[in-house]
């Protein structure tokens, strides 16, 4: 147990424990979840009659020059969608449902990006239970988003050799339809099978009935964005998120589809290479960058840890690829001859890594802290929007089988939806280069550019007049909210912060 308070003796180098929190900081507890409360606000032993201390759940070790190095959990609470969540309480809440025999929640990552929580239940002897009932159960005294989208029926948990759940033996969840309320109706007509087809690739189902709830099936509010995407590109009609919420069913949904969008402009590749413009997005950021070159707020990296013999060459050559498949990452932003900013596509470029060797130092703490350290001072490297080179490698070496990877990309080229497609697409490629195979992915008809293209030409008179409008109504008489803080609001924002170390 390793307790924050300055006052009391530093914990042994390098022994991992659970983090307590203590101080005036301390809250006084989850509002109106007093069993939570009592679990995670105990006792104080080492402060005055009375007080207590947080039960932080994570589990870290002490670093050679005091700091705390962060290890996991020692629960098994999760964060999904930016939001904390306990999977003791969904257990417990599913446990209390009569023909649920035993049961375990965890969040699985099985495609890049698509966190979820799956429930793994053992029904009781002769008992027959369906998603819906399941679903319906937790969300009784659970909230939407505690409720799992995946509910996986199992004959018995895996159990370790010390008989607990063994979670990491949970398999993943097939492909197929779950066991529903509703009988299996397949789809009648074109539109049923377009949407049908277009639910099965986003909740990676095989098979969806009509009737099928989309909620049931897995599926939350980033999915039903990309659901309506899809039906946009596909079907040519726009159907807005809340219809989904509304009309959760193919046959439902299907009547939103009658009437087609006319005054969209089809999205096709470009005929030309002169003067094309950045779509608003990218202009909101090339005058922020215009502002301040030094910036590296809009910078985006990413960074995960190999163990394993890491094919250095093979990772560039995937990168590489990576660039010579997506123009945006070889583009150069330039103002071009009526002083507007316009992007400039470049040729292929190779990509080198920039390898950080620290296989001389031996102790372990210190060497992840140096590479921790060295690759946040060199993400901390402004782009320079002029270049085309808006994506980056560093790769930290702590010894032949072990690596730190730091893969950086600008903001004007990628957004946390496309850093998932990009991770998937990494993958292919560097087992591709490893193996000397072409890689497996699908041609791009359409570049970001050719979007950029289409917005500006769709998005103006009439349609940008009438998108105008509404916010100028929808926020007249509003005026800036002025909250109290510590220091007065500067001239100028500086994004400048601080920090405090303590052991």
């Amino acid at each position: 147990m390793f307790v924050l308070d300055s006052g009391l003796a530093p914990v042994p180098v390098g022994v991992p424990g659970e983090l307590y929190v203590d101080g005036a900081g301390l809250a006084d507890g989850y509002l109106y979840r007093a069993r939570l409360t009592a679990e995670r606000f105990v006792a104080n032993p080492f402060g005055p009659p009375g007080s207590r201390m947080y039960r932080t759940g994570d589990l870290v070790r002490r670093r050679t020059d005091g700091t705390l190095e962060y290890l996991g959990r020692i629960d098994h609470q999760v964060k999904i969608r930016g939001i904390r969540i306990e999977l003791a309480e969904i257990e417990s809440t599913l446990a209390q449902h009569p023909d649920v025999a035993s049961c375990a929640v965890i969040a699985r990552e099985d495609t890049p990006g698509n966190k979820r929580l799956v429930a793994y239940y053992v029904p009781r002897p002769g008992r027959l239970l369906s998603v819906d009932t399941l679903r319906q159960w937790c969300a009784r005294t659970l909230p939407d988003f505690m409720v799992p989208g995946w509910f996986v029926s199992l004959d018995a948990l895996p159990a370790s050799p010390n008989g607990k759940t063994d979670r990491n033996a949970l398999p993943e969840p097939e492909g197929t339809r779950p066991d529903l309320a509703n009988d299996y109706q397949p789809p009648r007509t074109t539109t049923e099978h377009t949407i049908a087809r277009i639910w099965s690739e986003v909740l990676g189902i095989d098979r969806i009935g009509i009737h099928d709830n989309f909620f049931a099936l897995g599926g939350h509010s980033l999915m039903a964005t990309r659901v309506t995407t899809r039906l946009f590109k596909e079907l040519g009609v726009k159907i807005a998120v809340r219809d989904l919420f509304t009309s959760p069913t193919i046959a439902t949904l299907a009547t939103h589809t009658h009437t087609r969008t006319t005054d969209e402009l089809p999205l096709t590749p470009r005929t030309t290479e002169d003067d094309i413009p950045l779509s608003f997005a990218q202009q909101r950021l090339w005058f922020l960058n215009q502002l301040d070159p030094d910036s590296i707020e809009y910078s985006l990296p990413f960074s995960f840890r190999t163990h394993g013999p890491l094919d250095i060459p093979a990772l560039e050559t995937a990168l590489t690829g990576l660039i010579e498949r997506h123009e945006i990452l070889r583009t150069r932003f330039l103002l071009g001859h009526n002083e507007e900013p316009t992007q400039t596509i470049d040729d292929p470029w190779p990509l080198h890594a920039t390898v950080i060797d620290l296989t001389h130092i031996n102790d372990t703490p210190t060497a992840e802290t140096t590479a921790t350290t060295t690759l946040a001072e060199h993400a901390a490297r402004p782009f320079d929007l002029t270049s085309g080179r808006l994506l980056r490698l560093t790769i930290a070496r702590l010894n032949p089988h072990h690596h730190l990877i730091t893969i950086n990309i600008h903001h004007i080229a990628a957004d946390g939806w496309s850093t998932a497609i990009l991770a998937t697409e990494i993958q292919e490629l560097y087992a591709a280069a490893t193996e000397n195979r072409p890689p497996n992915l699908p041609e791009l008809t359409v570049q970001y550019a050719d979007y950029a293209i289409w917005q500006r030409q769709w998005l103006q008179n009439h349609t940008l007049n009438t998108q105008l409008d509404y916010w100028r109504t929808t926020l007249a008489g509003l005026e800036p909210l002025e909250l109290p803080t510590d220091h007065p609001r500067p001239t100028h924002r500086t994004g400048h912060g601080n920090t405090i170390d303590f052991t």
